[in-house]
């Protein structure tokens, strides 16, 4: 009788658990759902003032030819995160300032990368055969059966440490663009990683300088 009421009790604080464990994962659950369907609503919402943003861009400026994405600061819905080309009206938008195709003087296109080294380990131990023998042997002298093991349990250890370096780039791209403009003659373009993008922007200065001289 007292057996059974031992397992009464303990099944009861078992299922008393289980029932505190399914109430607190549920309420994790409904929390993570909560603050994922507030990140997509601050997304949409972001993502809708972006277009509005973009839209009276093109009233301004007329249609954007090619837009081009810088390191982004925030969460990429902001126009001070991208480089807009407009053709008809010669300008570029560089962080919300209109800067006039023909004072545009020159670039230069850095890459300030970096070398990132990483260093992993293994380690690996072995036991001297020959020192298993000898203290096997001694022991065993010494001290019978019980003496040979513990003469080869004391044998010695080699510690082997492996180590393997690998080597990988960290790329950050910067174009240093001249303007002809006094008050702020250089503007520094950040791209980070992108070099797609770094690249793209530097063809479409080209393009605007080579105009620039021809019309000299």
């Amino acid at each position: 009788m007292e057996n059974l009421i031992i397992v009464v009790v303990f099944s009861a604080i078992g299922l008393f658990l289980a029932f505190i464990f399914i109430l607190h994962k549920d309420a994790i659950d409904k929390q993570e759902i909560a603050l994922q369907e507030a990140q997509e609503t601050r997304r949409k919402q972001l993502a809708e003032q972006y277009a509005q943003t973009r839209n009276e861009l093109a009233q301004n400026y007329g249609d954007i030819t090619i837009e081009i994405p810088l390191l982004a600061t925030g969460e990429g819905y902001n126009t001070s995160d991208y480089l807009y080309f407009f053709e008809e009206r010669k300008i570029i938008l560089i962080d919300n300032t209109p800067i006039l195709f023909d004072s545009v003087l020159s670039y230069t296109l850095t890459d300030n990368q970096h070398t990132i080294s990483t260093t992993t380990g293994s380690a690996e131990t072995s036991t001297s055969t020959g020192s298993i023998a000898g203290r096997a042997l001694l022991g065993g002298v010494l001290l019978g059966g019980a003496g040979a093991l513990a003469g080869a349990a004391t044998a010695k250890k080699n510690t082997e440490i492996n180590t393997t370096i690998s080597h990988s780039t960290s790329h950050n791209y910067i174009i240093y663009l001249t303007i002809e403009d006094i008050s702020n003659p250089q503007l520094i373009l950040k791209f980070g990683s992108d070099d797609i993008a770094a690249n793209k922007a530097a063809s479409l200065f080209s393009i605007i300088i080579k105009r620039n001289n021809s019309t000299v």
